[in-house]
């Protein structure tokens, strides 16, 4: 199934290259079937390996950058800007988050698999022991890079962040309860659900079916 991406490419092919390329990013929108049908064997090889050097030495360049990438060019690649909307016919004042602070969430959401691939005869993450178990080893790293971060402010201390997990279920019982549920989602739920669903990977017609409604535009994400 295909669900809505969330947001997975932040523009698209005409992006330049980051961690992966254009072509790479190509690449992972297809599904495991298109791949076969598009890419020879010994090309999808090449292409996953290509793609796995290049997360290699992406994640091996963050202590250089974390180190010596000067405060400005953060800025200008995360920085909010001041700007103004148009709403009701009126001009206010806002903010315009940039598309890579969103995209911070996602690597934090990669980080975690990465946690887990690190772990030897993983238990399934369906019940809340499960889950806390493969969440723990990502918190410690967290932990560690606070005290890193407030190293490099001539700061010492002791981080410690208390992890909670409440409402856990899985993504087919959160659908049976919302096709069963009598009373409709305001449009803030419609849009987390919508979301949730597609990352479990719901298309967006079996979406709409269970939501009883179009997906909420908010909730697909820029292709």
């Amino acid at each position: 199934m295909t669900g809505n991406n969330d947001g997975d490419d932040g523009g698209g092919s005409e992006r330049g290259r980051g961690i992966v390329t254009p072509a790479d990013r190509d690449y992972l929108r297809l599904s495991e079937e298109e791949r076969e049908e598009k890419y020879s064997q010994s090309a999808r090889i090449q292409r996953r390996n290509a793609i796995a050097d290049r997360v290699e030495n992406a994640l091996l360049d963050f202590p250089l950058l974390a180190k010596r990438l000067d405060d400005k060019t953060v800025d200008d690649v995360f920085g909010a800007d001041r700007t103004t909307f148009e709403f009701d016919g009126e001009e206010i004042d806002g903010t315009e988050i940039p598309k890579t602070q969103y995209g911070v969430t996602f690597a934090l959401w990669f980080l975690l698999r990465v946690d887990r691939a690190t772990k030897l005869n993983l238990s399934p993450v369906e019940v809340r022991a499960g889950a806390m178990s493969a969440v723990s080893p990502f918190i410690d790293r967290v932990e560690r890079g606070t005290e890193l971060w407030l190293n490099s402010h001539d700061l010492t201390g002791k981080v410690d962040l208390d992890l909670r997990i409440s409402q856990l279920q899985r993504a087919d019982e959160l659908a049976e309860r919302l096709e069963a549920a009598e009373e409709p989602l305001s449009a803030f739920d419609r849009i987390r659900v919508a979301s949730q669903l597609g990352r479990a990977g719901y298309s967006d017609e079996e979406i709409a079916s269970i939501l009883g409604e179009d997906v909420p535009d908010d909730a697909r994400g820029d292709e």
